[in-house]
């Protein structure tokens, strides 16, 4: 799609609709969609594709890092200031393991958050796709669509129950700047 494209916001008054309507862009094979609803809705998630999420690899990244810190930070104490105790050696690995286990649950819980608000995109700063409706009652169905293919796309959300069909900006507000 080019980089001219724009968001369509089509609101629902019931789950059904929101649900006839994915279902038929999805068969005409558009896959830039995004839906709002107060509910879960079962047979919709069945519909969209996941997405893939990576909070995990922010998390595998700071566990290891904190591991790796926790370890040369104690490794470069006691190379620093030797102090022999009982005969063990200086740097005794199963001595540093508690230290060790502690910063990695930390950095990898710390790193899940940052992760978690960067991927939820939070605060959501200049994004105007949002309907108030959607929070008490009402449904809504994101569709990123090139300028061409517009007028189908709002004929098709009107025949599938959509009781307002309006423009909301630039599909990169909305899906993120690939």
């Amino acid at each position: 799609m080019s980089d001219k494209g724009e968001t369509l916001l089509a609101v629902f008054d019931d789950s059904s609709g929101l649900i006839e309507a994915a279902r038929a862009l999805l068969e005409k094979g558009h896959a830039g969609i995004e839906a709002l609803s107060p509910t879960p809705v079962p047979e919709l998630e069945e519909l969209l594709p996941p997405r893939s999420s990576s909070v995990r690899w922010f998390t595998l990244c700071g566990c290891v890092a904190g591991g790796v810190l926790g370890f040369a930070f104690q490794i470069m104490t006691v190379v620093q200031w030797p102090i022999m105790v009982g005969g063990k050696p200086i740097v005794s690995l199963p001595a540093f393991v508690v230290i060790a286990f502690e910063m990695t649950i930390l950095f990898g819980a710390i790193a899940t958050l940052v992760g978690l608000m960067l991927n939820a995109r939070l605060p959501q700063i200049g994004k105007d796709c949002y309907h108030a409706g959607c929070s008490q009652s009402d449904y809504a169905l994101l569709v990123e669509c090139d300028p061409a293919e517009r007028e189908s796309i709002v004929a098709l959300l009107r025949e599938a129950g959509a009781g307002e069909v309006q423009t909301t900006g630039p599909k990169s507000v909305l899906f993120g700047a690939d």
